[in-house]
């Protein structure tokens, strides 16, 4: 748990993150895709978000009751169970 960014396992869950239809190539279907700048932005905000929840392990999240009631070796299955970005279960 010391070692499972938040950031990771938001990634993990949530792969593409699409914001905004443009961010997948292959259902967009924006005509100011081409010129538009928002989605420079709006990646750089993505980014930024899941930076930020990086800075804190799933054992910063679990701490007080929770982390308590967790079976040993739980928390680490986490990132196992779920297929990385690309790659199908």
């Amino acid at each position: 748990p010391q070692t499972l960014r938040i950031g990771d396992i938001v990634q993990r869950l949530e792969p593409h993150m699409h914001v905004v239809e443009c961010f997948d190539a292959i259902s967009n279907t924006c005509k100011v895709t081409a010129t538009c700048e928002l989605k420079h932005m709006l990646h750089a905000g993505r980014t930024a978000f899941v930076e930020a929840l990086n800075r804190y392990s799933l054992a910063d999240a679990a701490r007080g009751s929770l982390a308590s009631s967790l079976p040993v070796g739980a928390a680490s299955n986490v990132l196992t169970a779920v297929p990385s970005p690309g790659k199908t279960a």
